[in-house]
């Protein structure tokens, strides 16, 4: 069955409203929305021009017509105008708008003129034989234009009521096109103009905040994002939230004032700025100041509350070093009767004269302000010669007041001792400061001069001088005590240790032998008392001398730990030793001290430990800076030591506690010596200690290695296995005590020597030039340096004047530093101490024996 015409079109209507639905629905593009429609009202209306258009508003022209299809300025859709093909051309806006201006502006059809006898209408390159102007309605407002032409048989009156569902649809898609462009249009104005005022908002240099009073309690409805960086809180958090949430940063103390100002606004409608502290989320303190401005009803209730929050930490702390600054000034105000205070304009006038220097010179500020210079309380001789200097230094004259002011100009300030004169005439010291005072530019306005009577500091500072020579003088007549003192316990200890070792040699009883072991022993301790004091004596001094001499380490620590292995034993102590590899490098340091610190401390691990065991540990240690160090640790099992007695440990002849003197002996002077000896050495000495845990001692001293040794540290003494023979070997022992004579010629004539004795250096001269002239010449001098009638530096350099080039071994019992030095300065071969150590008595001997005469 077939359809009807009526039937095809309005079938044809239905898919073209359908088909234009479907592509609004779909959002596709406008330009083929708007193709889609002229094909589809063409095809319905058989018109074989057609065109579609969008009226919209201008700011020229609020009349002007824009078209939108394929091409940009508008399309021109032909059938067999122009052969069978269709053609597209432009068409000016303004043209179409000139012929369909009634369409456009009242929404009503307009027709053109249909035959020649009326005239033939032009559209661009198209006669227009016959066309119709359909407004497209929405909403009682034309939004757009379809314009046809050219159909057959023309357009009859109601041709528009056939179409009208396809016009309707074309205008709804054309206003809802343009309502999506803006509301498209407005949101990106609306986020534009968003972005900008969080931008300016966030560029503010504070929070900016607003708040909604519900007539019961304030939210908070915006928070700028800054708030993170002042108090970091995001801005989240307060946001939507009662005002009481941002009471929670505040600093408690200062909630009141925050809470009192809120109050005024709800009850006022005033907001005052408020300064008070917030805790940010790092803990951190700041001062913020909060301005605000409150928005009311017609009712006069407050309503908004908009407000920025800013930092002003930087300026409260300025304000709080200003009021420091100001109350330190009061301070020097009401301090200021004391201290003289005077300033000057450029010229020199006197500007300001206060209280201390009415006090310290005696006259009013009335007689001295605007009248005088400071050339009224100067000596004219002292400003003269001032003057003088100045202007030697200076390179240029320096005269009249600018020798007060000429150090200050180039210096910053002047800081100067003078003499001021009194208004009745006499003198006082002062030390005067005087200082540029500059304005904002850094011009100097005037001088500042703050003077104090320095008569009793000069007083101070003459007895201090006179205290210290005193002090100096009674350190020398120390030192002369010390020495003599030595000298004279030394000498009969020396006999009576010497004695006692002859007598354990040549004991017939196993009681005759314990009681001189016994009487050596505590001699020997006595003799350490002795040297303690002295080698304290020293170090106060400043008298004691590091040498520098390559040695080993751990030949330093065997030695050491040799001595003492025996005490050990008979303790039932093990001594052990564990040294690193590294010990073993040959260094340069002062070996003498090294092992006397390290007796000191094996020797009271021994002392202090009842049983168990003791560790010598060694190592070589290369600090950061590439200095090479040692490192020994002591380490014992012994008694321990509390914190209160470790604090007390080094200092001299302090124990523990009382009764580790009876327990176990001892001066407390040992540890004292050892860790000065430390420090001299450039290191230290440390100890960490419990009670019944033991004690670590650790001794650590900078060394250097040992590249190119210029002296080198002698190798142990050890005893022969077959005694010296001095036989046919004449000996001269000058000494003046009885008993020591016994013991030396004893101890030369056990070994085979022939020994004279003397009593002074004078007949220790005469003996050895008498015996020289004869042929019968000693072989060795042995000469003791405290004698009577001439001692022993002066007998020895009588002997060398004279021509005498034998080995002069000297003799002493003082130990002070420079002793060595003077005995080999007067021309003595070697050097020996009181009490004599007899193994070191024999090597030199044997050791000098050997060597050629004197040249």
């Amino acid at each position: 069955m077939s359809r009807t015409p009526e039937a095809t079109s309005a079938e044809s209507l239905l898919e073209a409203v359908d088909d234009l639905l479907s592509r609004l629905a779909s959002e596709r593009p406008c330009d083929e929305l708007f193709t889609t429609l002229l094909q589809h009202t063409l095809k319905l209306t058989q018109s074989r021009f057609g065109l579609v258009g969008e009226v919209c508003s201008s700011g020229d022209d609020p009349g002007r017509l824009h078209l939108r299809a394929a091409a940009s300025d508008g399309v021109i859709w032909s059938s067999g105008a122009k052969g069978n093909s269709d053609a597209a051309g432009p068409v000016s806006p303004d043209a179409v708008a000139d012929l369909f201006r009634q369409t456009i502006e009242e929404g009503a059809i307009t027709r053109l003129p249909s035959s020649p006898a009326d005239g033939v209408a032009q559209l661009g390159d198209i006669p227009l034989e016959n066309s119709l102007g359909l407004p497209l309605t929405s909403g009682g407002k034309t939004v757009g234009l379809i314009v046809l032409g050219n159909r057959p048989g023309g357009f009859d009156n109601n041709f528009g009521d056939a179409i009208t569902p396809l016009l309707h649809v074309s205008a709804c898609l054309i206003r809802a096109r343009q309502s999506r462009e803006q509301h498209d249009d407005d949101v990106d104005r609306l986020r534009v103009s968003e972005e900008h005022f969080r931008s300016l908002v966030n560029n503010i240099p504070g929070v900016t905040y607003r708040c909604e009073y519900d007539g019961e309690q304030w939210i908070t409805r915006y928070v700028s994002d800054v708030s993170e960086s002042l108090a970091g809180y995001p801005s989240s958090l307060f946001i939507d939230q009662p005002l009481e949430r941002y009471y929670s940063i505040v600093y408690p103390e200062d909630i009141p004032s925050v809470r009192n100002a809120l109050t005024k606004v709800e009850e006022e409608c005033i907001a005052d700025p408020v300064e008070h502290r917030l805790i940010r989320k790092d803990g951190e303190i700041i001062w913020v100041r909060s301005r605000s401005n409150v928005v009311c009803d017609l009712d006069g209730r407050p309503r908004w509350l908009n407000g920025v929050v800013i930092d002003i930490t930087d300026r409260k702390q300025t304000e709080q070093s200003l009021a420091q600054v100001n109350a330190l000034k009061e301070a020097v105000i009401n301090a200021a009767s004391e201290v003289s205070i005077i300033s000057t304009d450029r010229e020199g006038k006197v500007t300001l004269f206060n209280r201390g220097a009415e006090r310290l010179l005696g006259y009013t500020a009335d007689e001295v302000v605007g009248r005088a210079t400071p050339a009224l309380f100067h000596l004219e001789s002292e400003v003269n010669r001032r003057s003088a200097e100045l202007s030697a230094q200076l390179g240029e004259r320096i005269e009249g007041f600018r020798t007060f002011i000429a150090v200050a100009e180039r210096n910053g300030s002047d800081d100067r001792v003078w003499m001021y004169v009194r208004k009745d005439g006499s003198c006082v010291p002062v030390r005067v400061v005087v200082t540029p005072i500059r304005d904002e530019q850094n011009e100097t306005q005037g001088y500042l001069g703050i003077a104090v009577d320095i008569t009793t500091t000069q007083l101070i500072e003459e007895q201090l001088r006179h205290a210290k020579t005193t002090a100096e003088m009674a350190n020398q007549l120390k030192s002369r005590f010390l020495a003599h003192m030595s000298h004279e316990i030394r000498t009969p200890l020396a006999a009576v240790i010497g004695v006692a070792e002859i007598l354990e040699e040549e004991a017939r009883s196993e009681r005759d032998r314990k009681s001189a072991s016994l009487i050596i022993a505590n001699g020997r301790h006595l003799l350490e008392l002795i040297n303690g004091i002295l080698d304290l004596s020293k170090i106060e001094a400043g008298r004691l001398q590091i040498e520098s001499i390559v040695c080993h380490p751990a030949r330093l620590v065997r030695d050491a730990s040799d001595l003492l292995q025996l005490q050990a034993r008979q303790k039932g102590l093990e001594l052990k030793l564990d040294l690193d590899k590294s010990f073993a490098a040959p260094v340069v340091t002062d070996p003498t001290r090294v092992r006397q610190i390290l007796l000191n401390l094996m020797g009271n691990a021994i002392k202090f430990t009842p049983s168990g065991r003791v560790i010598i540990r060694g190592k070589q240690q290369i600090r950061d800076d590439g200095a090479p160090w040692l490192v020994i640790d002591v380490i014992d099992t012994g008694i321990g030591l509390d914190k209160e007695q470790v604090k007390r440990l080094f200092q001299p002849f302090e124990q523990a506690d009382t009764s580790t003197t009876r327990r176990f002996g001892g001066t407390g002077l040992g540890l004292s010596v050892s860790r000065r000896l430390a420090e001299l050495l450039g290191g230290d000495l440390t100890v960490e200690s419990s009670p019944g845990e033991g004690s670590r001692f650790t001794l650590a001293i900078p060394v250097t290695f040992a590249e190119q040794p210029a002296r080198v540290e002698p190798e142990p003494a050890t005893a022969p296995t077959v005694s010296a023979s001095w036989s046919g070997r004449r000996f001269l022992v000058a000494e003046d005590g009885q008993v020591n004579q016994h013991l030396l010629r004893y101890r030369l004539s056990q070994r085979g020597g022939e020994v004279d004795v003397v009593e002074d250096g004078k007949a220790a001269v005469h003996q050895v030039l008498t015996a020289e002239e004869t042929g019968d010449g000693y072989d060795l001098v042995l000469m003791d340096i405290e004698m009577p009638e001439m001692d022993g530096h002066q007998a020895t350099r009588e002997l060398r004047r004279s021509g005498f080039r034998k080995p002069i071994i000297a003799l002493t019992a003082n130990a002070m530093s420079g002793d060595r030095e003077r005995c080999l300065q007067a021309g003595c071969d070697g050097y020996l101490t009181k009490p004599i150590d007899w193994r070191r008595f024999e090597d030199i001997i044997q050791s000098q024996l050997k060597q050629p005469a004197r040249s």
